[in-house]
């Protein structure tokens, strides 16, 4: 017999599961080879030091615990929302800190907008009195029309 089919047995054995009349077989088995007796003898040991520090627990005991289940009441929205306050604590202020993020964010952008338009019309009066200074202005052409009326035009 091989060692694979005796260890299939050892396992059967100690588990209860092997039929009487495979025992002989199994023990003449493990008495002509080596490996299968050792792991017999192993997994035996095993057994018996688990049986040993196995606590048996009171037969009641189940129907105490499923008692103990039953008498409780489901618990009230109110005492969860209590409960998982924090939570919602936190979430909230998570989105007041996300939008007040985005408004600040927006209002950044605007200001900066406002500052390129800013500079942009400074740099514009610096060239008109960059111009005015060194006296780069063109001629002035003035026209005119009606006796009262003078439109005077600068050409820049």
């Amino acid at each position: 017999m091989n060692t694979e089919k005796l260890i299939t047995m050892v396992n059967e054995f100690l588990d209860g599961e092997l039929p009487k009349g495979k025992e002989n077989f199994l023990f003449t088995g493990l008495g002509n080879d080596e490996t299968a007796r050792e792991y017999f003898k192993k997994l035996n040991t095993l057994k018996l030091i688990t049986n040993e520090t196995a606590e048996s627990f009171p037969q009641n005991l189940d129907i105490k615990i499923l008692t103990k289940l039953k008498d409780k009441e489901p618990v009230g929205l109110f005492h969860q929302i209590r409960s998982r306050s924090i939570a919602y604590v936190s979430v909230l202020l998570l989105i007041i800190s996300l939008l007040t993020g985005y408004y600040l964010f927006e209002q950044t952008n605007i200001k900066k907008e406002e500052l390129l338009l800013a500079k942009a019309k400074i740099e514009q009066q610096e060239k008109l009195i960059n111009l005015v200074m060194t006296n780069q202005l063109s001629p002035v052409t003035v026209y005119p029309t009606y006796e009262n009326e003078i439109i005077i035009k600068a050409d820049l």
